[in-house]
């Protein structure tokens, strides 16, 4: 796992770099995931690469079905490499596939951040997480120190420094509830895709899905 201290107003900045590096760089072209938090940050994403010339798409918690399917499909296939999702947006499927898994947002609970890391999602992956200080919540950093050192993974020295651990600064569903973090239920990752008048989006979706699926035309 690579660990980025990473402002927020340089973080598009170095996910172009980044994207740019994975895709084009030496070795062959990654497939890549990015977490975000919110569903309007996805599609934001979607469109500003799209309009570069990357082969992406984005994933979402409301989005239907059958897209989500065919939007993994031409991902596996190698014809999308670039995946933009909410965590609930991409519950459900098998992350194996890809190379990069990159958290562009950390999230606000705990919870996701466990599960965004478990050993066995996380096996086959380039793992690279953008951290801000000033800006993730304190819960989450201490918990990311914490599950680092679990997995037996390095914490920077940056990052280490900045959290006061002790026997208190367990995670949440440790210290709290005790539960398997694997049975954390979907509807509850992403508030941020609640709130959104799906009606007000379909005509903006239809025409971003075609423009995504051009990508299977014009290869």
């Amino acid at each position: 796992t690579e660990i980025l201290c990473v402002e927020d107003a340089e973080k598009l900045n170095r996910l172009e770099k980044d994207l740019e590096e994975w895709l084009h760089g030496l070795d062959r072209p990654k497939k890549i995931l990015v977490w975000v938090n919110s569903k309007a940050r996805a599609q934001f994403f979607d469109e500003h690469f799209y309009h570069q010339r990357v082969p992406c798409a984005a994933l979402w918690q409301s989005r239907d079905a059958w897209q989500k399917k065919l939007i993994w499909r031409q991902f596996c296939d190698g014809v999308i490499k670039v995946i933009f999702t909410t965590d609930a947006g991409c519950h459900g499927l098998d992350i194996s596939a890809v190379d990069v898994l990159l958290h562009y947002d950390l999230p606000s609970k705990v919870d996701i951040l466990s599960l965004r890391l478990h050993p066995l999602r996380i096996w086959y992956a380039k793992v690279v997480m953008y951290v801000n200080l000033n800006h993730d919540h304190d819960e989450v950093l201490s918990a990311l120190v914490t599950i680092l050192s679990r997995n037996g993974e390095a914490v920077p020295d940056w990052l280490a420094s900045s959290r006061q651990r002790d026997s208190n600064s367990a995670p949440a569903w440790d210290r709290n509830r005790g539960e398997d973090p694997d049975q954390w239920q979907a509807q509850q990752w992403d508030r941020n895709d609640n709130g959104w008048n799906s009606e007000s989006w379909w005509q903006n979706d239809n025409n971003q899905w075609l423009d995504s699926n051009r990508w299977q035309q014009e290869n």
